[in-house]
């Protein structure tokens, strides 16, 4: 970096010419990098060219980006085709996630399938889980009658083994016998363990 104490009249003209192709090379960095200190007026015809040329890539991969300082009109045409296929591929990609930021607009019709699939999956795994997120209403009858039966298993599960997460509500006759069984055993090996010296 040129110090600011330089003083180029003390130097010899090998020296003039080193410094003067310094100057020119940082500044040329600093037009590449699209710095605000960029003097364009120094450039040589080529450096200009190549800096061109690196100011359109940037564009570029802002506009891909979605950047709001992306300026299309600085797009050629198959770049801004470019472009729009990556917009489509981000928008597939939020609705498979589930996000409300998806315009479903924007799907082809092999993208809506997959999407549709995704989303019936994880309405699917919710359900399994006992989760609030669950839709019943967009389950198929037999994903119905599966997540259904998990559940009931899971429940279960809880309810033996004393946990809050246990519903005695949904418990039929056997299962409330198992749940009962599984209390009077804990007890019973409770029992056991006090009366060991």
């Amino acid at each position: 970096m040129g110090a600011a104490t330089c003083n180029p009249m003390l130097l010899d003209t090998k020296g003039q010419a080193a410094a003067a192709k310094a100057l020119s090379d940082r500044n040329y960095e600093k037009c590449m990098g699209g710095a605000a200190s960029c003097e364009p007026l120094r450039l040589s015809k080529e450096q200009n060219g190549s800096v061109q040329k690196a100011a359109l890539l940037r564009n570029l991969e802002r506009c891909k980006s979605g950047s709001s300082i992306c300026d299309p009109t600085r797009l050629t045409p198959s770049e801004a085709a470019e472009v729009q296929a990556a917009n489509l591929r981000k928008n597939r990609d939020r609705c498979m996630d589930g996000s409300s930021v998806c315009d479903p607009n924007l799907l082809s019709a092999a993208d809506k399938r997959e999407v549709m699939a995704a989303l019936q999956r994880r309405n699917l795994g919710f359900c399994q889980a006992g989760s609030a997120n669950c839709d019943p209403l967009a389950l198929t009858d037999s994903d119905l009658n599966a997540a259904k039966s998990l559940f009931r298993q899971h429940n279960l599960d809880a309810c033996k083994k004393g946990s809050p997460a246990c519903d005695p509500s949904v418990l039929n006759s056997p299962e409330m016998n198992a749940v009962a069984a599984a209390f009077q055993e804990r007890r019973s090996r409770l029992e056991r363990e006090k009366a060991k010296p």
